[in-house]
């Protein structure tokens, strides 16, 4: 998310930081919008971070598009589920 109260918009480095400190728990993503995503650069993110892990990454995908995403990405109500099926 690109709003406040989130940590971060970019899951994929806070999670490789924290896969780096640690060697068991399992890393989640809580929802990734793909629809907000470039979807080739998604996939190579959260692959090189599952590798890296240890195959401790659990994706998680779902719209999740929200009032503030939609309008900073330009993404509309009736055309964010078609980008996130086209992009997953």
């Amino acid at each position: 998310r690109h709003e406040r109260p989130f940590i971060s918009s970019s899951p994929p480095v806070v999670l490789s930081h924290i896969a780096a400190l640690t060697s068991r728990i399992r890393l989640f993503t809580a929802v990734t919008t793909l629809s907000l995503l470039d979807p080739v650069r998604a996939y190579e993110d959260y692959a090189t971070l599952d590798h890296l892990s240890g195959g401790r990454l659990e994706l998680i995908v779902g719209k999740g598009n929200g009032a503030a995403q939609r309008e900073l990405f330009k993404i509309t109500t009736d055309d964010q589920w078609d980008r996130n099926a086209e992009s997953y």
